[in-house]
């Protein structure tokens, strides 16, 4: 199965809003740019990773932000983290990456809004509706901007590179027999592609929404949509829960990262901004490549261009 194809899963997709506060949110709401974020958990808390383009045309605005001492400066931005502190506002995003089938599109600042776009599965209709129902006209910070079939990867990835230039990168590794749902799927091969979700690395290893062209059902994974061959299980994969932790330490964002497991060998898709491609492969080299063991390759790295759909 096509990454692209397994995308398409995933049928709904909604975009909410929600008013953040703080020195640093308050500063945003004086001006219409938009400027990307990153959802990450830090122990109990969970932040905002903001990156500012050095382009940008709100200098004067952003200007008191970029004077903290916790701004990092990279090639072609700034970024700073600020923790969420309003624990109605943290909740609401915790619950929602949490809920069944969702996988996020994107993060991003207009204002002083966060807007969350994300795709679910149309059979998890009811649980995302009872979620929703339960914030639409209690909180004054959160509204519903959109909720529509989705839009095609190709659309989206090409909307969010004319924001933040991406680069594509896959690699490989040996696929792990200790883990009994990744040796299954290595059974499946061509039939099944996952997608890690979730802001962070669970007790239980990797959250991955699992899409096959055959049933899963018998094979120890949860069921999301039986007719659609949707499932969600855990995996524990040392190197790849490693990889997790340095790229966010490092404060690297990934648009999506795909799944796929052919000949015995784990392959990893992700997009990452093209700014911090370089520091990601760094890692990935630092990290898996250079350790002979896990035999990982560098597969694919490019920006993103029309050749990229030939394969995705």
């Amino acid at each position: 199965m096509r990454i692209s194809t397994a995308d398409g899963k995933l049928d709904k997709q909604c975009i909410l809003a929600i008013r953040l506060r703080s020195e640093i949110f308050d500063l945003l709401s004086r001006t219409d740019e938009r400027f990307q974020a990153y959802i990450f958990t830090e122990s109990t808390d969970l932040y905002l990773q903001l990156f500012f383009q050095k382009t940008s045309k709100s200098s004067t605005v952003i200007s008191p932000i970029l004077s903290r001492r916790e701004v990092i400066q990279k090639r072609m931005y700034y970024t700073i983290a600020e923790r969420i502190k309003k624990q109605e506002n943290m909740k609401i995003i915790t619950d929602l990456l949490e809920a069944p089938s969702v996988a996020l599109n994107n993060t991003y600042m207009i204002r002083n809004e966060l807007f969350i776009d994300f795709r679910f599965s149309s059979s998890k209709m009811p649980e995302i509706h009872e979620l929703l129902s339960g914030l639409v006209g209690i909180s004054s910070d959160f509204r519903i901007v959109s909720l529509t079939a989705s839009t095609p990867m190709r659309a989206r990835m090409e909307d969010l590179n004319r924001y933040f230039p991406l680069s594509v990168v896959k690699y490989s590794l040996i696929a792990p027999t200790d883990d009994p749902l990744v040796s299954k799927l290595n059974m499946l091969s061509e039939e099944t592609v996952g997608e890690i979700v979730g802001p962070s690395i669970y007790a239980d290893g990797l959250k991955v929404l699992v899409f096959s062209t055959t049933s899963l059902s018998e094979n120890g994974f949860i069921v999301i949509s039986q007719k659609d061959n949707i499932y969600e299980a855990y995996f524990k994969v040392q190197k790849l829960m490693g990889m997790r932790m340095q790229m966010g330490e490092a404060r690297i964002p990934r648009f999506q990262v795909f799944l796929s497991i052919m000949g015995g060998r784990l392959y990893v898709t992700t997009f990452v901004p093209s700014p911090e491609a370089e520091e990601y492969i760094s890692i990935l080299f630092r990290s898996l490549i250079g350790e002979p063991e896990s035999k990982a390759a560098l597969e694919y790295y490019s920006g993103l261009s029309d050749s990229v759909w030939d394969w995705i």
